[in-house]
């Protein structure tokens, strides 16, 4: 009686720090990506931005003048991205910080929805080709000059998941042995987990599991449940953990 009465007290307090944990990750990852949309906006009203990307673009010269190019560094440092990537309507690089060539469908994707609706777009979590490494991409539309709200092109704020996302969902309030938090994603009938794993470092975006593995917590968040559940890790090691939803790009 003493062990089962032990047994349930720390199954509680367990269950009450993983809810917190979840809901204190979940509240820092909508406010990371909350400033992220402002930033985008911001630029989105910055004159200083639009007009000369906008002339720019509209133009067949395919090399950024230079002090465009230090606009662009400003900017990259200013709102802490990784890379700004000017692109016409037909989704050709004009310009990157890091010398891209191209941009990966999410981008792109991204693109042409800011293209039509006029606004910025967040992509979902996707790999950067280049870096094989985990990165979302904010596309800010550029109108064209004087009275005209036609977009002649747009812009991709790239940020690297290593930035914020990876240190933010690794880091644990408490020396801990076994504990971790899995940013997961439904794709159809899979889960993609969006974030390095603390057991393979060099794992995120890459771990996928049906959704038949439903003795998975990734696989139960995926499915919509929420709050604690009882199953095993990727690694088949049985865990407690605890579910909420996160406010993404297209809810994580």
């Amino acid at each position: 009686m003493f062990f089962r009465a032990h047994h349930e007290i720390h199954a509680k307090e367990t269950a009450h720090f993983l809810r917190t944990i979840a809901a204190s990750k979940a509240a820092e990852l909508a406010a990371w990506v909350q400033d992220q949309k402002d930033d985008a906006l911001a630029l989105q009203n910055s004159s200083a931005f639009l007009e000369p990307l906008a002339h720019h673009l509209v133009g067949d010269e395919m090399a950024l003048p230079k002090p465009l190019q230090d606009l662009l560094r400003y900017v990259a440092v200013s709102h802490d991205v990784d890379d700004v990537v000017p692109l016409d309507r037909e989704g050709r690089v004009r310009f990157s910080l890091s010398g891209r060539r191209g941009v990966p469908p999410e981008g792109l994707e991204g693109l042409r929805e800011a293209l039509r609706t006029g606004l910025q777009v967040m992509t979902d979590m996707h790999i950067d080709p280049r870096t094989e490494s985990g990165c979302l991409d904010v596309a800010v539309p550029i109108v064209g000059g004087g009275s005209s709200t036609q977009p002649v092109g747009g812009a991709l704020l790239v940020t690297r998941a290593s930035r914020f996302i990876d240190p933010m969902i690794q880091a644990w309030p408490v020396p801990s042995a076994t504990g971790e938090v899995l940013l997961v994603q439904r794709e159809e009938d899979e889960v993609v987990v969006l974030n390095a794993l603390r057991h393979k470092p060099d794992a995120a975006l890459r771990p996928r599991f049906p959704l038949s593995r439903q003795d998975l917590p990734a696989v139960m968040a995926a499915r919509g449940q929420s709050g604690v559940v009882h199953g095993a890790d990727y690694r088949g090691v049985p865990v407690t953990a605890a579910i909420t939803a996160v406010k993404g790009p297209s809810g994580f």
